[in-house]
């Protein structure tokens, strides 16, 4: 029994012993700065990880004099596996590159109201990180700084933050909603890909791009609204965001690109409204779209890329206005649903390898009155529009139709209403016949 008991109080004095050693280095100093009041420091954890529970860092560290400590070094407390709180003062004005990274155990953060800058990687792989309250200081967030942070919840982004970098929040598996500022310009690459329980997110208006592969593989993302100045998306941004559903434009002068691959694989996507400010969509922008039903290209548009709709099995009806002057290879490659292909350009162009190919056998092309010759002679055959190519009617030649109506209602030629008319087609609206 002696023995027992001297033996516990062995491994209680080195446990202790330990701790008191490792204490001993968290606020070691690795650099100082004199300036014209005082010097300040870098803190970093100099050993002993693995035994590493709650940090406190003090404002000042006393050596041969007061040290005001200013930000946590590069590298500071990587890999501090077991440590379960941090503690940061107001003097600190910088987290330093992978400062906290792989802090597995860390479940909170709050950066103090001085700090500028989150360094590259800071908190990269805090895997239980759930919580982290943001500074009204902080300008950046640098590259994979909350990278793989698997159950953080949410992101508030404070008016001050000007740069929010590559991959900052990507693989945040976790991550439902994001508050953006109106003082942010650009999403950056990877910035939220993977993040794959984001359900809706409300581009502010400040953005004018969003680069590639920004909110790619984000599965859980419904609903997205895109801001009024909006000018550039870059390739992929969209890619794999399999539940969207819900794609808003508003109105807007500013001219817009879509580019490759913007939207490919977003195979929940069933409708989506493209306004008169798209100039160009891009190779393989909705590319794998399968649930996508039908598409009117708006009269901004002047080109259609490659492989720009393939495989879209479920698409039925498209609307291409006279503005197109190219559709590229393989544009509507294998849309085995697509039966109706409606085209208005005056003088028709001879499309690309393979457009067309593997589209339904009972496709109808209707082409502008008068034209139908000129379209055959072009390409556009009944080889390839098996079920005929037929020209539009004119709207003299149409009979009366008599409906009862509201002024807000669309009907088809045959008297039947109409939810969602088409652009280039005929209806009856507000006792008129009229081409929508």
């Amino acid at each position: 029994m002696k023995k027992l008991f001297l033996l516990v109080c062995f491994l209680t004095v080195c446990l202790c012993d330990m701790k008191a050693q490792t204490l001993k280095y968290y606020t070691e100093i690795i650099q100082l700065r004199p300036n014209r009041y005082d010097a300040i420091a870098s803190v970093y954890m100099y050993d002993y990880q693995s035994f590493f529970y709650d940090l406190y860092i003090p404002y000042y560290y006393k050596a041969d004099r007061n040290y005001r400590v200013t930000s946590v070094a590069k590298r500071g407390f990587e890999d501090c596996t077991n440590m379960r709180s941090v503690d940061m003062p107001e003097s600190i004005v910088e987290i330093k590159e992978r400062g906290f990274m792989g802090c597995v155990s860390l479940p909170y953060v709050k950066i103090p109201s001085n700090v500028h800058t989150i360094g590259n990687q800071a908190f990269y792989q805090c895997f239980h990180l759930a919580d982290v309250s943001l500074s009204d200081s902080l300008r950046t967030i640098g590259s994979y700084a909350f990278a793989y942070c698997i159950n953080l919840a949410n992101v508030v982004f404070p008016d001050s933050l000007r740069e929010v970098e590559q991959s900052a929040f990507a693989g945040c598996s976790a991550l439902t909603s994001i508050t953006f500022n109106t003082t942010m310009k650009t999403i950056r690459k990877n910035t939220f890909q993977n993040c794959t329980s984001l359900s809706s997110v409300d581009i502010p208006y400040s953005v004018g791009t969003i680069e590639e592969y920004a909110f790619k593989g984000c599965t859980g993302l419904r609903k997205v609204i895109f801001p009024r100045y909006l000018y550039e998306m870059k390739h992929h941004a969209f890619q794999n965001c399999t539940s969207l559903t819900d794609v808003v434009f508003p109105e807007s002068k500013t001219r817009l690109s879509l580019k490759d691959y913007l939207f490919e694989g977003c195979t929940g996507l069933t409708a989506i409204n493209l306004p008169e400010r798209i100039i160009y969509i891009g190779n393989g922008t909705f590319a794998g779209c399968t649930s996508l039903k039908s598409i009117v290209v708006p009269s901004s548009a002047n080109k259609i890329g490659n492989s720009a709709f393939s495989g879209c099995s479920g698409l039925t009806t498209v609307t291409i206005p006279e503005t197109v002057k190219t559709i590229g290879d393989s544009a509507f490659y294998g849309c085995a649903s697509l039966d109706s292909v409606y085209v208005s350009m005056a003088v028709p162009f001879t499309f690309g390898k393979e457009t067309f190919a593997g589209i339904s056998p009972r496709c109808v092309l209707t082409v502008p009155d008068g034209k139908r010759d000129a379209y055959i002679a072009a390409g556009w055959t009944p080889q390839v529009f098996k079920g005929g190519v037929r020209e539009k009617s004119s709207p003299a030649s149409i009979g009366k139709v008599k409906v009862q109506a509201k002024d807000d209602d669309w009907y088809d030629l045959n008297g039947s209403k109409v939810t969602q008319p088409e652009k280039g087609r005929i209806y009856i609206h507000d006792g008129r016949k009229v081409v929508k």
